[in-house]
């Protein structure tokens, strides 16, 4: 999804999704088992992702999620017929880099439309692109796709109609003793959610996977005609890499809370370092953008304030004010510089 450049994207889709974005794929006719494993996940992807705005002619308007900070990142509103096939491109002039406020207004929801203008807009002709919603960085992450898929299957599996519906039925049927198929509790809270079961878990889930991953280990090194370990090996093996983990991590902590100084350092010799900052101011309802540079012998050698729009929280203020620094950078000539907050 993000390396659509990449040789394995351009073959895929040209051979499953030639037509489509990779979220709206399906399972075809005769394809592949990595295949089907994929789409198999894409549920999973479709709720955790949202579309991050750049010229917006990838994003439908009111089929795909794409308005961060509000409920589902979909339109709340019903609007006028024959809009249906509106890309969210037609909502920005890009002449001016900005959207078309009052064609917004006059079409959508003052709710729905006062969201859509505060999105940032990028000053470039970027492509539009899929961030993952449960990661400040955008980025997917094994362990945020895991609190996702309980949701997921969670909603699935308290379901009582379509696929969850015939689940229970086969389960019924099964030849095993009766006692094994009731359930008082659904499965998932049965495994994960019972007070029981998490202290399970969270007394053993970190060894068990260290476990898994040493077992796997020597899974690959017999198939390269290495000899078997002993299991009292891989399990020793185990608890030392916890340990050392464990000692990595303190010595870490450590070596950040020595270099936790927030005295303004000096850039190296012929170059010039940016330092910005943001502000919200609620009672007003906007932003503040502050930045400066200077040189290494502490020298001012430009800098700028402006107020800006009104942000929902500190991390999204930084971000704006780290885009109009930068712009503030370019506009003033050919610096070579480091950023810093």
């Amino acid at each position: 999804m993000q390396n659509q450049n990449s040789l394995f994207f351009k073959c895929f889709k040209a051979r499953y999704f030639p037509r489509c974005q990779f979220l709206d794929a399906a399972v075809s006719p005769n394809c592949s088992y990595v295949w089907r494993s994929i789409v198999a996940a894409i549920p999973i992807l479709r709720s955790g992702s949202c579309w991050r705005v750049g010229n917006g002619e990838s994003i439908k308007v009111f089929v795909d999620k794409w308005i961060p900070n509000y409920p589902s990142n979909r339109l709340l509103h019903p609007v006028h017929e024959g809009e249906e096939d509106w890309r969210v491109s037609d909502l920005i002039d890009l002449d001016l880099h900005g959207w078309r406020r009052d064609a917004i207004m006059a079409t959508f929801n003052r709710e729905d439309a006062e969201v859509i203008c505060k999105i940032p807009l990028s000053h470039r002709r970027v492509a539009d692109v899929v961030v993952w919603l449960h990661n400040k960085e955008g980025a997917y992450t094994v362990k945020s796709r895991y609190h996702v898929a309980r949701k997921v299957l969670r909603e699935w599996a308290e379901s009582s109609t379509g696929a969850g519906q015939q689940l229970w039925k086969k389960l019924w049927k099964i030849r095993v003793p009766n006692k094994m198929k009731r359930a008082p509790e659904t499965v998932i809270h049965a495994i994960w959610e019972c007070p029981a079961a998490q202290d399970v878990w969270a007394a053993g889930m970190e060894i068990f996977v260290v476990q898994a991953w040493t077992v796997w280990n020597q899974r690959n090194s017999m198939v390269h005609g290495r000899q078997m370990k002993h299991p009292c090996w891989l399990n020793k093996r185990a608890a030392d890499y916890m340990e050392e983990y464990r000692i990595a991590q303190e010595q870490l902590v450590v070596l950040n809370t020595i270099s936790s100084g927030h005295h303004w350092q000096p850039p190296p010799q012929n170059m010039y370092k940016l330092n910005f900052d943001a502000a919200v101011f609620m009672e007003q309802q906007c932003s503040g953008v502050g930045a400066i540079i200077r040189n290494a012998q502490g020298e001012v050698m430009a800098g700028m304030s402006a107020k800006g729009s009104y942000v929902r929280d500190s991390e999204e203020a930084q971000a704006l004010a780290c885009r109009q620094a930068v712009v503030f950078t370019f506009y003033h000539g050919s610096w070579i510089f480091r950023a810093c907050s």
